[in-house]
């Protein structure tokens, strides 16, 4: 016999007894539910009635005693009193009649009440009637006397069948007790039986089944030790415990197989660890030159801005330096002619002209120099420092459009503004005139076809938009050219570092990589690029009117980009 159709019927048995056990002892149970039935459904609800209609008689006695005293004040009021519980006792008298189950001891009491109640009514009547005819002698008789006769036998009859409901509750809940305790009884014998039941089945898995399971563990981890030497429990059985001892004999053969190849290829493992070694030393000198370039990228677009500011600044200073030469002449001529006396009006009025024409040509152009510079000097601080300031973004877009004018000059595009007044950003004026600068460069780049002069620019229509708007929350810029666009594959990888289709020909591939690491990370922001080849390029930027704060001022670190990753 299998160990299976050995505990199965072991265990069937078992279950059979407690099952049996189980319907007896509910069929016991029942009974003792049927009598407390009986109780709350008959014996408890009568008692509480009997109890109801003995204190409302004992209201209706203390109203009746009130009239003796022959208070005219409060007669009437009595006398309503007296009536009150009146109906308190018929009220009573219904609920008996019409919640409990009625027998013939019931019936008994009941009629015997009725009959004394409708007596003692009577004498309540003649009793009212001497009251108001103020006779207190024949009213105190009648009182002491047939009255209080026949509200005794009311309350006697009410007090007998108060004892008969008790009684007879009593007698139920001592047969209720008495199933009880033989159920009980029973259940203890039950339990006794089915513990010598456990027990022995117990005793009788543990020699059939346990200890070979035993030996089988022992055997298991002197395997995982690797001494497969160790013996297996006997295999002569013929049940489960001998496949299993047969499938353990299979996994030892196999294990043994296994650390045989584990050996073998243990000095595999270390050729690999040693090559993922220097892999990860070429790839963090990887990131560390990928820093580097990024770095020296944007020093390039400083360096480039420096030299286009200077060559701005260079024609006003040319012009001013000119101007205080020639009034320098001219004073020099006016000083010497008033010297050798030779002063006429026409030299003082050349002279006033000549003074009037470089002071004007002076001032024009000394503003025209501090304005570049200022606004190179503002451009410069925020891009070498990233402070964190508020600023106009209209402003902030103005300024960095003065600083690129050499480079927009040459351009073969036109660029528009559309930049409401009054957008106040809490953020970084410098990495995002950085972005607006890569975003412009790239467009130079890629977007429009450099073989137009600028001369022609107004004639082929090229232009780059700058627009924005913004909602309670953050501020939406757009940069949007109508120049030759770009394929899906393309913009999928537009951010990737090193990535451009310029290579070679000016692009580095490290413009709109910076781009997005500064949107995303230190303005925390989005970007999203939307192209089409032959459509042009909208660049969108979404970026919160108060950037998060961060400990790293500089922005996102190239190195957060991973490949795969768009805009978002």
């Amino acid at each position: 016999m299998t160990v299976r159709l050995r505990l199965l019927l072991a265990f069937g048995l078992l279950t059979l007894g407690v099952v049996l056990a189980g319907l007896l002892a509910v069929n016991r149970l029942a009974a003792v539910n049927e009598k407390t039935t009986v109780i709350r459904d008959n014996w408890l609800p009568s008692t509480a009635v009997n109890g109801q209609m003995i204190s409302a008689i004992k209201s209706h006695r203390l109203a009746t005693a009130r009239l003796l005293f022959f208070d005219e004040s409060t007669l009437d009021r009595d006398l309503e009193t007296l009536d009150h519980r009146n109906q308190d006792v018929e009220i009573a008298r219904r609920d008996y009649q019409q919640y409990i189950v009625m027998n013939t001891e019931d019936e008994r009491h009941l009629y015997a009440f009725d009959q004394a109640w409708a007596a003692a009514r009577q004498y309540e009547q003649r009793l009212k009637d001497l009251v108001r005819e103020h006779n207190k002698a024949e009213a105190v008789a009648l009182y002491n006397g047939p009255l209080r006769d026949a509200d005794n036998q009311a309350t006697d009859a009410i007090l007998r069948d108060l004892a008969f409901n008790v009684n007879q509750g009593r007698a139920t809940a001592r047969e209720g007790n008495a199933i009880y305790d033989s159920t009980r009884l029973m259940l203890w014998a039950g339990i006794g039986l089915a513990v010598a039941a456990g027990t022995l089945l117990a005793m009788l898995a543990n020699r059939a089944i346990a200890a070979p399971i035993q030996a089988m563990t022992r055997a298991t981890a002197a395997f995982a030790q690797g001494r497969y030497d160790h013996p297996l429990p006997s295999r002569n059985r013929r049940d489960e415990i001998a496949d299993l001892a047969a499938a353990l004999a299979v996994l030892r053969d196999k294990s043994a197989e296994r650390d045989r190849m584990i050996a073998d290829r243990t000095d595999e493992a270390q050729s690999l660890s040693a090559a993922k070694t220097e892999a990860e030393t070429n790839l963090a000198t990887l990131r560390q030159l990928q820093e580097q370039l990024v770095e020296s990228e944007k020093l390039a677009a400083l360096g480039a801005l420096v030299a286009g500011v200077a060559h701005e600044v260079n024609s006003p200073l040319g012009v001013a330096v000119s101007a205080s030469s020639t009034l320098a002449l001219e004073t020099k001529r006016f000083l010497a002619a008033i010297e050798a006396g030779q002063l006429r009006q026409s030299t003082v009025d050349r002279f006033a002209r000549v003074a009037r024409d470089s002071t004007d040509l002076l001032e024009r152009n000394l503003d025209r120099a501090t304005s570049l510079v200022q606004h190179f000097k503002q451009v410069a601080v925020d891009r070498t420092s990233s402070q964190r300031r508020r600023f106009d973004l209209a402003e902030m877009v103005s300024d960095t459009l003065t600083t690129l004018g050499p480079m927009l000059r040459r351009a073969t595009f036109n660029v528009e503004t559309r930049i409401p007044d009054g957008i106040d950003l809490d953020s970084y004026p410098g990495p995002l005139g950085q972005v607006l600068t890569n975003l412009i460069q790239n467009a130079e780049l890629h977007a429009f076809d450099g073989a137009v002069s600028a001369r022609d620019r107004e004639a082929t229509g090229q232009r780059l938009r700058i627009e924005a708007s913004r909602n309670a929350r953050e501020v939406t810029l757009r940069v949007q050219d109508n120049g030759a666009g770009m394929s899906e594959d393309v913009r999928r990888r537009l951010f990737e570092p090193f990535f451009t289709t310029k290579l070679g020909q000016g692009g580095s591939g490290l413009g709109m990589h910076i781009v997005y690491n500064i949107v995303t990370g230190i303005l925390g922001g989005s970007i999203a690029v939307a192209a089409s080849p032959g459509q042009g390029t909208s660049v969108t930027l979404t970026l919160p009117l108060v950037a998060p704060q961060t400990d790293d001022s500089a922005g996102a670190r190239p190195g957060t980009w991973a490949p795969g990753q768009e805009s978002s």
